[in-house]
């Protein structure tokens, strides 16, 4: 059965029914004598001074509220009954003893009027004052409340000593009732048992202004709901995911990230505090730590060949570079290589190559034509540093000089060069002309405004140069040649000062 808290409209055990006669408690209608409660260690009772009758030899009942079981600590509103038939005046004495016979838990008073307390040996005794003897009422009935005693006490026993008095004001023709009862200590209840997969995470080198996340496990190791009221961290830097109140049930479990973000090239440290219904555990700590580290590019690095300059035939050519060192930690670098007809890589004559992580490859360049390269060396988050400087080489037919192509014709229409770009305040254009048709070069300005003609007139084949000096405010400037044949290019030209 379970346990009643501090309530009014208890059942009562009925525990003894004795004849119809008056009793008169001990001499005193104020209370009786302590130890009288028929409690051990002398089991001593009423008898001692009202002896006209054996105990429990009468035809009355006493009763107290019924109490099997009870939880350490919990709080319980009690009822003493005591009715015999005929007799006119009641007294009683109770005291709580555990299995050594010492104090169990604490009476508390709820009636001033009826009820008082002493104290004898370390045991506390409840009985009726003089009002609470209830003078020609057919029965009396005592209200109190009993505080059960700490975690692991054991048993405890109810001992209570009734006198049913038959009002003579003497000690004769007075019956007398024991009664005592047993509850059980309930075991304690199942408690939040709170584990964590981690109490401690190094994030280890991040760079500064990136993020990087880490996930834990909370369970719940007993048999009732695991509530998370927060998880807090006193560093922004260490995000904790937002959640309402998290609840976990009996052996779940929940995954929680943190991410840590550093704003700073320095060593971050941090307790994640968890708070919990874990009675025992109802903050825990998580220590976190990380390093902030700023990201650079590659470091700088040279071209080994082919060289700058330098003439080949339509083939399979071998380009190689220096490594380029990488200044953070643990990357790997990669390389690409560029090559281009465009000496400023315009991405129509531009192709690029991926190297990986190797410092040479191998590229076929068939095309008779002057070509740029360059290398673009490069982290796994693709920052990266281009070569110092850029080549040139000039991709021949057998048989053929570059001085043959300087003046020789052409095999195509072609903005060649302009060198150099950016320029202050002269450019020189190189122009590929084919065939022989009338040619015009303008230059314009960044709203579409002509600035100047460098060619308006019919031209024989051949690579021709052209000279602009620019004057007026700096700026961006396009370079647009056409042909009579219908062949038209744009250069974008850059004019520092």
């Amino acid at each position: 059965m379970g346990v009643k808290h501090v309530t009014t409209n208890i059942g009562f055990i009925n525990f003894l029914s004795f004849s119809d006669n008056f009793l008169w408690l001990v001499r005193w209608s104020a209370g009786p004598l302590n130890n009288r409660a028929g409690n051990p260690p002398d089991n001593v009772n009423c008898t001692a001074c009202h002896s006209s009758f054996q105990v429990n030899s009468g035809n009355g009942s006493l009763f107290l509220t019924e109490l099997l079981e009870y939880a350490p600590g919990d709080t319980y509103d009690l009822e003493i009954t005591l009715e015999d038939e005929g007799q006119v005046r009641w007294g009683f004495e109770l005291a709580v003893l555990d299995e050594d016979n010492d104090q169990a838990g604490d009476i508390v008073i709820t009636d001033n009027t009826n009820t008082q307390t002493s104290t004898a040996g370390g045991v506390e005794f409840l009985k009726q004052t003089s009002n609470g003897t209830y003078r020609n009422q057919e029965e009396a009935t005592w209200e109190f409340r009993w505080i059960a005693p700490a975690q692991e006490t054991g048993d405890i026993t109810f001992y209570i000593a009734g006198n049913a008095a038959n009002g003579n004001n003497n000690n004769q023709g007075d019956y007398i009732y024991t009664f005592s009862a047993t509850a059980e200590e309930l075991p304690p209840p199942p408690e939040p048992d709170i584990v964590l997969s981690d109490t401690t995470h190094d994030f280890g080198v991040v760079f500064v202004d990136s993020m990087l996340s880490w996930e834990f496990t909370i369970e719940n190791a007993s048999t009732v709901d695991l509530m998370i009221d927060s998880i807090t961290s006193s560093d922004d830097v260490f995000l904790v995911e937002d959640f309402d109140d998290l609840i976990i049930e009996p052996d779940g479990d929940e995954t929680v990230s943190i991410t840590f973000s550093p704003n700073d090239e320095i060593e971050f440290t941090d307790d994640i505090t968890i708070y919990s219904n874990d009675p025992d555990e109802s903050e825990i700590i998580i220590a976190v730590s990380g390093t902030g580290f700023m990201e650079y590019p590659p470091d700088e690095f040279s071209l080994l060949s082919p060289a700058d300059g330098s003439e080949h035939e339509p083939d399979l050519m071998l380009f190689q570079w220096e490594e380029a060192l990488d200044a953070n930690p643990g990357d790997t670098v990669m390389y690409m290589v560029i090559v281009s007809t465009d000496s400023l890589f315009n991405p129509v004559e531009t192709i690029e190559y991926n190297a990986d992580i190797n410092t040479e490859l191998e590229i076929e360049i068939t095309d008779p034509d002057r070509w740029w390269w360059k290398t673009y060396a490069y982290n796994p988050r693709r920052d990266g540093t281009y070569s110092s400087k850029i080549w040139s080489i000039n991709v021949v037919e057998t048989g053929v000089t570059s001085g043959d192509i300087a003046s020789g014709i052409p095999q195509r229409f072609e903005i060649t060069e302009a060198y150099p770009n950016p320029f202050n305040p002269e450019v020189n254009i190189t122009l590929a002309i084919p065939l022989q048709t009338r040619i015009t070069a303008e230059i314009y300005n960044m709203i579409g405004q002509k600035v100047s003609t460098l060619v308006d007139k019919e031209v024989t084949p051949g690579f021709h140069n052209v000279n602009w000096k620019a004057d007026g405010a700096a700026g961006v400037f396009f370079l647009k040649v056409r042909s009579e044949s219908g062949w038209s290019a744009t250069r974008k030209l850059t004019y520092m000062k």
